[in-house]
């Protein structure tokens, strides 16, 4: 099956062995403003970094200024990500053209070279990589990278984890503490699905109906919309918005979001919610497709 590009359209608002979920560091801790604990849990099963506290070290802040790579050849895409569209990973925010671009970890040099040969894991062994050639350049800024892979062999016999699930890690600058030297230390890493980033809308969980399954006539599309964010184990009615919905001869493209309800919430998790999105023409023979994540939509 050809894979289809992570993309919303112009109505979206937008590198050892198999990976260890790497503990943060020790006394070193990493905001994650961006995203709360019961929405990264109920992304992916990963390690996500603590709260940051007053009393330990935190990486300086980023500058405004990205930091350019400089590479050694020309880069293999290793995903269909769309160059136009930002994307989430837990609490990061990667940029579509770096991910598009997918340059290996052997072939950087300059800055993003020399923070990975500084680094070091929260024992203070250095971080080595035994396959730099399976990891590549998902992050880089003045303060600190990101590199990513594909998930090992191993792993994705496990799980169906999908085509846009990475191993990350994180490395970042930290100055100033009074626990350990400044450097460069390895301050996060596990595993996400890349989604597109829907701005003020929150990335729900899209599956087809099974009350109401498509047929060749279709021309009203059934589906489940889960919200992953805490919302007290209600359902998202009134909050799900089309975010946009394209038609080619192959795919039907479906890109939903919700948006958060207000106020404190508990994290229990939440059901499914109906939605249908009416098509231009009958559904046919083609594929309906999540655009969050260039997936096929698929009944629970």
């Amino acid at each position: 099956m050809t894979a289809t590009p992570l993309t919303t359209g112009p109505d979206a608002a937008r590198r050892s062995r198999r990976l260890r979920t790497t503990a943060t560091l020790a006394g070193v801790v990493l905001a994650a403003s961006a995203l709360t604990a019961c929405a990264t849990a109920a992304q992916e099963p990963a390690s996500t970094p603590t709260s940051q506290s007053s009393t330990t070290a935190s990486p300086t802040t980023a500058s405004s200024t990205t930091a350019s790579p400089t590479t050694a050849s020309s880069p293999t895409a290793q995903a269909p990500f769309d160059a136009a569209e930002t994307f989430l990973c837990q609490h990061l925010t990667l940029d579509g053209e770096v991910l598009a671009e997918a340059t290996p970890v052997a072939d950087l040099t300059g800055d993003a070279a020399a923070m990975l040969d500084a680094a070091v894991r929260d024992d203070g062994t250095p971080l080595e990589l035994e396959d730099p050639d399976a990891w590549y350049l998902g992050q880089l800024r003045e303060d600190g990278i990101v590199i990513m892979r594909p998930p090992s062999a191993e792993l994705a016999a496990q799980e169906d984890l999908g085509s846009t699930y990475r191993e990350f890690l994180e490395v970042r600058r930290v100055e100033g503490a009074s626990n350990i030297p400044d450097g460069w230390y390895v301050m996060a890493g596990g595993g996400c699905s890349l989604t597109i980033d829907l701005g003020d809308l929150t990335v729900p969980r899209v599956e087809l109906d099974p009350a109401n399954p498509p047929t060749a006539d279709t021309t009203e599309l059934h589906l489940l919309v889960t919200e992953v964010g805490c919302n007290s184990g209600r359902p998202a009615d009134g909050r799900i918005e089309l975010v946009s919905h394209t038609e080619t001869a192959a795919a039907v493209t479906v890109t939903l979001g919700v948006e958060p309800e207000s106020g404190d919430q508990t994290c229990q998790g939440n059901p499914p919610t109906p939605f249908v999105v009416t098509l231009e023409e009958p559904l046919g023979d083609r594929e309906v497709i999540d655009g969050t994540r260039g997936e096929p939509v698929t009944a629970p």
